[in-house]
């Protein structure tokens, strides 16, 4: 019997505990949510628009930053496609190979940011 692939974990939730011990409060770990999806969301923005302009130096820049963002909150399914997009930048990718995971982003951040809020 084949086994099916297991999905990455949206959220390392271990990473959030630390956040959580060095804060020392819930408002802090809100705080930083909150930063997270202002910033994701313009982020998201900039690679649909560097995307559009073929510009695939941008694109890495702007998923490389996001990644390490991503990885500051535990969201390591985000960062994992983040990491994928950037190689395929590297390997100067046509646009029509970063599109496609570029157009999976935006309900991997929302997923990411939905399970960022359910957190006690």
């Amino acid at each position: 019997m084949m086994q099916e692939p297991t999905q990455p974990k949206v959220l390392d939730s271990s990473v959030l505990e630390g956040l959580r011990v060095y804060a020392k409060s819930g408002a802090f770990l809100q705080q930083v949510i909150e930063i997270f999806e202002q910033h994701g969301k313009a982020s998201l923005e900039e690679l649909y628009a560097a995307s559009e302009s073929d510009d695939n130096e941008s694109v890495r820049r702007v998923a490389h930053r996001l990644k390490g963002s991503c990885l500051n909150v535990g969201a390591t399914q985000m960062a994992q496609k983040l990491r994928h997009l950037e190689q395929l930048c590297a390997a100067n990718a046509t646009r029509d190979d970063t599109h496609v995971l570029i157009a999976e982003l935006p309900d991997v951040f929302a997923d990411t940011c939905n399970a960022l809020k359910s957190i006690p």
